[in-house]
């Protein structure tokens, strides 16, 4: 029998969040369901100590097995024994950087490994590598670059007529909210005409500080006459995404599948990489800039979201 180890974590860390084993869950779907994959056996390798908990739990959702990485450094020596001892013919990786001596490694080993995105010199030495959203990386023979790469959550393509009013809007930033962009679009609320409901998808906030944030979301509601909506990771994400006139979102994944869904949408950096990826869309009439590249500017937010 194949088996399949991919090694992702989620959690509350910047540039980290829930996109890499999201991704990775998707991309585990779609392996079991092709010829060649039915019966392997897939395992998720990834940490579930603090700060990384959801990871584990995630997977474990989705229906795979997880071999725990706890207090294991990525790219040292433990990490590769672990990941030996569990005796797959193919290692998936999904994260920002793996180092040669882990991937040589593994290939010692007989393993195939793929890397997702990786910027690290262990990309060099892996058998395949995919770089759809981190396109800035050297050309190779193992690499391949381009959006036609991506792994959205959606499978389908909807192509939605854009409203002259849009009515519902959907705002996300990402697993992990590294410059606490929701609180601050949700202050901006007041001065927005438009939308009288938001449906505000978060997931990385404590039982402390998700109640305050939903005591701000039931003050500016009631200030601005508009209904607004909090769920935590909400398991229908796609629909309420889909079924929006309008999104207010991160450079992320979720920037694709508005995207994907036909749904207008107008984007905001939570990191460097993910200003090159807005820049690129908005080229190509796919979506709005809703700042000064990484400098925060209300008015135009505001006036993008009134416009639209």
């Amino acid at each position: 029998m194949t088996r399949i180890v991919i090694r992702a974590d989620a959690g509350a860390l910047p540039e980290l969040g829930t996109g890499h084993v999201l991704r990775a869950i998707k991309l585990a779907d779609a392996l079991k369901l092709t010829p060649e994959f039915q019966g392997a056996e897939i395992l998720f390798a990834t940490r579930e100590q603090t700060p990384f908990e959801l990871g584990g739990k995630l997977v474990r959702q989705a229906g795979y097995k997880t071999i725990d990485h706890s207090g294991l450094e990525p790219n040292s020596k433990f990490e590769l024994r672990s990941i030996i001892q569990a005796r797959p013919s193919i290692v998936i990786f999904d994260r920002l950087e793996t180092n040669a001596h882990l991937v040589v490694g593994l290939k010692n080993s007989g393993i195939f490994v793929i890397n997702f995105d990786d910027l690290g010199l262990g990309r060099n030495n892996a058998d395949l590598a995919i770089n759809s959203l981190l396109q800035n990386v050297e050309p190779k023979q193992n690499t391949f670059v381009g959006y036609k790469y991506l792994i959205l959550l959606s499978d389908k393509i909807v192509r939605n007529e854009t409203r002259r009013v849009a009515s519902k809007a959907f705002v996300s930033f990402g697993g992990y909210d590294s410059r606490q962009l929701s609180t601050y679009f949700l202050n901006l609320i007041p001065k927005i005409q438009g939308p009288d409901r938001y449906e505000i998808a978060i997931s990385d906030l404590d039982s402390h500080d998700l109640s305050n944030f939903e005591d701000l979301a039931g003050t500016v509601g009631v200030i601005s006459n508009v209904e607004i909506c909090v769920q935590q990771r909400p398991v229908n994400y796609m629909q309420l995404l889909s079924t929006s006139d309008l999104a207010i979102v991160s450079g992320g994944l979720t920037a694709f599948d508005c995207v994907q869904a036909g749904v207008p949408a107008i984007a905001i950096p939570q990191y460097k990489h993910q200003l090159e990826n807005i820049k690129k869309l908005e080229k190509l009439g796919c979506l709005k800039m809703g700042a000064r590249n990484m400098e925060l500017d209300p008015q135009l937010i505001c006036s993008l979201v009134t416009g639209l």
